[in-house]
């Protein structure tokens, strides 16, 4: 699955709707389209997200926008849901902590 050629396929009217069964596919797709500006087809892929994949997708729109305070309240939310028991994701999981130590570095707190 490419995310720029799913975005492509929407805007052009190829397809109408991106579904998939693939687990996070459409937090990848949602974040291609945020990428490339396109808020709208953001707002109608972010319904299908669970709680953990709209705190990253909050981070990225943080990020795009230069707000470090804010990124990291998204990404302490998504990290304390992907412990929890009922919505445990170790995969995002791992992202949250690899986001996290990258968006510290950009700051410059090496030693956390």
């Amino acid at each position: 699955m490419d995310p720029r050629q799913i975005v492509s396929q929407l805007i052009r009217g190829d397809i109408t709707e991106f579904k998939s069964d693939t687990i996070h596919d459409v937090l990848v797709v949602a974040e291609q389209a945020l990428g490339e500006g396109h808020h709208d087809m953001v707002d109608k892929l972010s319904i299908q997200l669970n709680e953990i994949e709209l705190e990253i997708l909050n981070f990225r729109r943080a990020q795009l926008s230069n707000d470090s305070e804010l990124a990291q309240e998204c990404l302490t939310r998504a990290l304390k849901i992907s412990r929890g028991g009922e919505h445990r994701d170790q995969i995002l999981e791992a992202r949250i902590r690899m986001e996290w130590g990258l968006l510290r570095a950009s700051l410059g707190q090496f030693i956390e």
